[in-house]
């Protein structure tokens, strides 16, 4: 019998029934488990159990963190949208709209202090600042007071040992990958695997909250290893390229799994895990990196500090690819809300990553729906609003003010 089965049939069916099966056994991210309705919200009151916030990135063509006038224009837009929470980008490819001694800054007005400029007129108004914090991605600057102060060996590398600085200055060294695969945000990204820069970046937020303590919360963003589309769901896939191969990183591994040769040289030249147990290691160990992380930070805030991260809303994506554990910390307690970047036009999918996150968060922490704003008119923005909160979101997070902005005649009130 075994010899009349056609062998190549049967592993496609293996492995057809494995990609579906897997994110149930790997995540329980798929239950369809409708929460309980939450009122909508269906004017500019909102009621306080609910949060209605905006991204506002500190680079946009709006640029509102550059001069006292444009934080002023900032609040006044927010207010009429019914913000009650403002996500404030401070830390972005390197520079700080703080004062800081960790970071460059960006040329503003001689003696401007953004942040402190705006928490004052912020919590006048009821809003609270929740500062914005890109930590691992350095976007395309190259010459970020971070990579000055500790070198070039500290960005990640995939497992051909290509570094992160030549995805974006030499396409050519990816060689004939660079047709296949697309880096799923680009940019100089700082290893987590490093120990060189944890207490760079740990003495940054220990200033930052020290010298602006009536920050309501902290918001990590790139937060995560970076990934290459398509995915590589695991180290111990004979193909595909994943990230944190430098040697500081695999020598830190080495020496905590006790493995003494964890990896082997490939026919073209990628490092591989030596044996099924070891790739799983290493999978383990890289997301425990950022377990480890985001420990150490929720350690340096008061408890009246909320910690928040923007989050992968495609959960086996965040788990398998980007090593972003976020439903663990949640149940952990270390993070208080989760804001899921669920872009996307279509409403039933939106739907579906809301329910997805409400069945994870556990305890009291806080969801919030991310919405991609700048996919959609501002009816379809106020569909996919009723949709999260009628699906178990405690408010929403608009992504973002600079888009919003960017609309002709553009009347944040409108949106609510």
């Amino acid at each position: 019998i075994i010899k009349k089965v056609n062998i190549g049939r049967l592993m496609g069916a293996i492995l057809a029934i494995f990609s579906f099966l897997a994110p149930i056994f790997l995540m329980s991210a798929w239950a369809e488990t409708v929460p309980q309705s939450t009122p909508q919200l269906l004017n500019n009151a909102v009621p306080n159990q609910l949060v209605r916030a905006m991204w506002v990135e500190a680079i946009s063509d709006a640029r509102p963190l550059d001069s006292e006038l444009g934080v002023k224009q900032l609040l006044s837009d927010a207010a009429s949208f019914g913000a009650t929470d403002l996500y404030v980008q401070v830390y972005k490819a390197g520079k700080a709209w703080f004062r800081s001694s960790y970071a460059d800054s960006p040329e503003l007005p001689e003696g401007f202090d953004p942040l402190g400029t705006l928490l004052p007129l912020a919590h006048e108004r009821g809003i609270k600042v929740h500062v914005w914090l890109n930590l691992f991605n350095l976007a395309d600057n190259k010459d970020s007071r971070i990579l000055r102060a500790i070198g070039n060996d500290i960005l990640i590398k995939d497992n051909a040992l290509v570094s992160s600085a030549q995805y974006v200055e030499s396409p050519r060294a990816l060689g004939i990958r660079k047709n296949l695969f697309t880096m799923d945000t680009p940019g100089y990204w700082i290893d987590p695997g490093s120990n060189k820069t944890k207490g760079y970046l740990l003495g940054m937020i220990q200033e930052l909250v020290t010298s602006y303590p009536t920050i309501d919360g902290l918001h990590l963003d790139y937060f995560r290893y970076p990934y290459l589309i398509p995915v590589r769901v695991t180290s111990s896939m004979p193909y595909g390229f994943d990230f944190g191969y430098g040697d500081e990183a695999v020598n830190t591994f080495r020496q905590e799994s006790g493995y003494a040769e964890p990896f082997l040289k490939g026919k073209i030249g990628e490092l591989e895990p030596a044996e099924g147990e070891i790739a799983v290691a290493w999978d383990r160990w890289r997301r425990a990196r950022l377990t480890g992380y985001i420990g150490d930070i929720r350690k340096l805030l008061t408890p009246k500090h909320k910690l928040s991260l923007a989050a992968i809303a495609y959960t086996d994506r965040a788990y398998q690819s980007a090593f972003q554990d976020w439903p663990s910390w949640m149940g952990q307690g270390v993070l208080d809300s989760v804001a899921i970047m669920a872009y996307t036009k279509d409403p039933e999918q939106f739907r579906r990553l809301v329910r997805q996150a409400q069945s994870l968060k556990g305890g009291q922490n806080t969801l919030l729906a991310g919405i991609g704003a700048w996919l959609m008119p501002i009816d379809k923005i106020r569909e996919q609003r009723e949709i999260a909160l009628n699906n178990g979101a405690d408010g929403v997070i608009l992504f973002s003010y600079g888009n919003l902005k960017k609309r002709a005649q553009f009347d944040f009130g409108g949106v609510g």
